[in-house]
């Protein structure tokens, strides 16, 4: 390809045919397992989001001649800036993502858990060495601009939901003492009665005492199942 000068669509569709390059997944004769599944999927979503890149950079580009070396940067920039998300076709399943994640996402039903003081949001003070005036000039975050990002992840939690959103905070700590909520919690209620979808708040208060597994149905499945116990297997 080095030397050669085509438009923007042409080498599109020369890229396009790498995907051919790849092994086509055989079906076995015993059913596949889920970690298989899942890789086939993985795989998939990536050629079609290679694919989709390809026709937007072309898409993008002067309808003009050009190498290789033109073409094939704006390539990785777009492959670089897209995320990837599997396709998650199971029922009943419990997704569990950081904020960051679940904003490529609109489940039906979202629990934001541990809302704590100082664990969600964090405080950020200013930092000793470089202070707030100092990173600004060097285009830094600054102590402000970190706490309004903490909102702005909270309000981003909250939204993703499309039929309900549960808050959520453990009412206990591990030595037993009573925790202190969350203060974005007091601010959640009277913003929720302005949106769509309703929104609730659940101090959960199980003790760590409480904590284990007690049916004794449960107890004697995991005896039968670790009736022998090895390193690789702990």
């Amino acid at each position: 390809m080095r030397g050669e000068r085509h438009l923007p669509q042409i080498w599109a569709e020369r890229l396009n045919s790498l995907s051919r390059l790849l092994p086509q997944p055989s079906v076995p004769d015993s059913p596949a397992d889920r970690d298989q599944i899942r890789v086939w999927r993985s795989t998939a979503a990536a050629v079609r989001a290679f694919e989709e890149k390809l026709r937007e950079v072309a898409a993008f580009l002067p309808a003009r001649e050009m190498p290789i070396e033109q073409f094939w940067p704006r390539v990785e920039t777009m492959l670089t800036l897209e995320p990837l998300p599997v396709e998650d076709r199971r029922c009943n399943v419990v997704s569990i993502m950081d904020v960051f994640e679940a904003r490529r996402w609109n489940p039906p039903i979202v629990f934001v858990c541990g809302l704590l003081e100082r664990l969600f949001p964090i405080y950020h003070r200013e930092d000793p060495l470089l202070g707030d005036a100092l990173r600004a000039r060097m285009g830094l975050s600054t102590a402000a601009q970190r706490q309004q990002e903490e909102r702005f992840l909270f309000q981003l939690a909250v939204t993703r939901a499309t039929e309900q959103t549960v808050l959520s905070y453990p009412r206990f700590g591990e030595k037993g003492e009573e925790t202190i909520p969350s203060f974005f919690l007091d601010r959640s209620l009277p913003a929720a009665a302005q949106n769509a979808y309703p929104m609730s708040i659940v101090a959960t208060e199980l003790r760590p005492s409480e904590s284990g597994i007690r049916h004794p149905a449960l107890l004697t499945k995991l005896a039968k199942t670790h009736r022998k116990l090895s390193p690789t297997g702990i």
